[in-house]
């Protein structure tokens, strides 16, 4: 019975399941935080319901349980008001009222408080990241949009993986790109990979997307 109840007291952990991707025209545009919250909304529902089964399902034995009803009966002789149902969950959470139970039913109570502390603290965290993640999620869509655009006008972006340096360039058209801001040279293969010629005059292959 005790080790029942004790199993009760212990914090649920509530792992947030891997979020589903919005797509947009075929275009990755991050998380789905919606279905996201959904999903732990329905999770934590379920657990309760299963804690709540399970209480009851204590609590109705150890109101089964004579040793229980005998604590009970004295409970009420002295003047005690507790409801039967919820003694008998003292009766079963603490073993039977024992020193042990009731030492171990107290420091139950210590770790659920620290893990609920624990917990809290997570929530905050993961509010904080939920919110930068959206922030970058917009930045994120804007900038597909505008890709986009540049794709429908034959062009793309590439990025320099030696400097991150970013170039948009055509892939159409002449197979050697010049920009008249920078000087660089650009140069497309058959297959339509992009380079940059370096310094050196060798050519460096760049990465497609920002």
């Amino acid at each position: 019975m005790r080790h029942l109840a004790v199993a009760l007291l212990l914090a649920v952990a509530i792992a947030a399941p891997a979020g589903a991707q919005v797509m947009y025209n075929g275009w990755n545009i991050g998380p789905d935080y919606g279905a996201m919250v959904d999903q732990v909304n329905r999770d934590r529902a379920a657990q309760m319901q299963q804690m709540q089964q399970g209480e009851q399902w204590v609590i109705q034995q150890a109101m089964q349980d004579p040793i229980c009803q005998q604590y009970y009966a004295q409970h009420r002789a002295q003047g005690g008001q507790t409801p039967w149902p919820a003694f008998a969950y003292q009766c079963a959470a603490t073993g039977r009222f024992s020193r042990e139970g009731m030492q171990a039913f107290r420091d139950n109570e210590s770790r659920n408080q620290r893990a609920e502390q624990d917990r809290y603290r997570a929530l905050q965290d993961a509010e904080r990241q939920r919110g930068m993640a959206q922030g970058q999620w917009a930045d994120g869509y804007g900038r597909n949009q505008a890709e986009m655009g540049r794709v429908m006008q034959g062009q793309q972006t590439w990025t320099d993986p030696r400097t991150g340096q970013q170039q948009v360039l055509p892939y159409t058209g002449g197979a050697i790109t010049r920009d008249p801001a920078t000087g660089r040279v650009y140069g497309r293969d058959a297959s339509g990979q992009q380079y940059v010629q370096g310094s050196d005059g060798l050519w460096y292959a760049l990465r497609p997307g920002w």
